[in-house]
């Protein structure tokens, strides 16, 4: 219930970008932090390996993710992974860019 309450507090109030949840080290999926992004045309954030999961839901506009040589176009409704040790790039479209939530966690 806290998780969601605090979801909502971001959603509504969208500054800050990023919150951290407090690490319970749970085993099976620990979640770590989660926040919202409303991008600017063509953001595209930094290149490099995470030591956890991230999964991105997009609310609306489209992208483009990046695996290792594949591109894969998203677009609202969809979500993408990245997984710990994968270094990929992902950007917003230049004329309708994307917004989205996430949620970065670990586990075993």
């Amino acid at each position: 219930m806290k998780a969601l309450q605090l979801l909502d507090e971001l959603i509504l109030d969208p500054s800050p970008a990023e919150r951290p949840v407090v690490n319970q080290n749970f085993k099976d999926l620990n979640p770590l932090l989660f926040g919202y992004e409303a991008c600017r045309k063509g953001h595209e954030p930094a290149r490099f390996a995470r030591g956890y999961y991230l999964i991105h839901y997009v609310e609306s506009g489209k992208g483009v993710y990046y695996l290792e040589d594949k591109t894969y176009p998203v677009t609202a409704g969809q979500i993408f992974i990245i997984r710990p040790a994968d270094v990929v790039k992902y950007a917003a479209d230049i004329e309708t860019p994307w917004s989205y939530i996430w949620i970065g966690f670990n586990g075993e």
